[in-house]
């Protein structure tokens, strides 16, 4: 292997690696609640536009809009009215099909497949879909329903 110095790497960096991801703002316009799935749609409220090329939906933002609906239906799901702790994403498998350069009305779903309630936490496992499979895979969450004991 030959060493890549930090010249050679600052001319392949990122621009929106290196921070312009932070310009990147969606925002959930209407969600919908069924017993096995949720559905948002999602308006890029600022984007990040580099000198390369043109906005595009990237898999950050789909991973943001996949987390938040994942916290929104773990609580609905279990009766609950408001947060009331974190969701966490245990897996995750994205499939990224083709670019999305639409900044508004941007469906996700996610479907469930199977869900377990125990020992003071409900598992939910499920499907993801953004924009029409543009961005398609599975995703797995817990959401604790007892709060743990601090010692």
């Amino acid at each position: 292997m030959r060493a890549i110095t930090a010249d050679e790497v600052e001319a392949f960096r990122s621009s929106y690696l290196s921070g312009g991801y932070k310009e990147d703002t969606i925002a959930l316009r209407h969600a919908a609640v069924g017993p096995d799935s949720i559905i948002g749609t999602y308006d890029v409220v600022e984007n990040f536009l580099p000198s390369t090329g043109g906005f595009h939906f990237t898999l950050l933002l789909a991973f943001v809009a996949i987390a938040e609906l994942g916290i929104i239906f773990g609580h609905v799901d279990n009766g609950l009215t408001a947060k009331t702790s974190e969701v966490l994403l245990t897996r995750l498998n994205i499939r990224c099909g083709r670019l999305v350069t639409a900044t508004t009305d941007i469906p996700v779903r996610l479907s469930l497949t199977k869900r377990i309630v125990r020992d003071g936490a409900a598992f939910h496992w499920g499907d993801i879909d953004v924009y029409d499979r543009a961005f398609h895979g599975t995703a797995a969450f817990v959401l604790p329903l007892i709060e743990p004991e601090v010692k």
